[in-house]
């Protein structure tokens, strides 16, 4: 009974960690996504001035690459946090089977301390 609490008390730990880990995911991803949205949105201002400036191809340019970078980078933020909601999802799913495990260890428990009363009391 005392490894089965130590197993639930350990995958709750497993658990809190990756919901740490997922939560931090997530605001990278967020972060990253406005990084995206505010290159995007130089991009657009840039493309529009563009027919009104000549010579401006190199900020342009950086802007583009700027922006590419950004995506690339936001494209690795929705990678790690997909992955970090897979891993608190399986450490959900372990810590619920623990818990289980744990309540099922407890019944068998009740139940055998019982038939063992019943022994005694049907002995004396």
């Amino acid at each position: 009974m005392k490894k089965a609490q130590t197993e639930l008390a350990e995958q709750k730990k497993v658990k809190v960690h990756a919901k740490k880990v997922l939560d931090k995911a997530n605001k990278e991803l967020i972060k990253v996504q406005a990084t995206v949205q505010d290159k995007q949105a130089k991009l657009k201002e840039l493309q529009d001035q563009f027919g009104n400036y000549v010579g401006d191809d190199e900020e342009l340019a950086d802007t583009k690459k700027g922006l590419t970078e950004a995506q690339t980078k936001l494209t690795q933020a929705q990678k790690n946090q997909a992955d970090a909601q897979k891993d608190y999802d399986k450490a959900q799913a372990d810590y619920e089977t623990k818990v289980t495990q744990n309540k099922e260890a407890k019944e068998a428990l009740a139940e055998f301390v019982t038939q063992e009363q019943e022994k005694k009391v049907d002995n004396v």
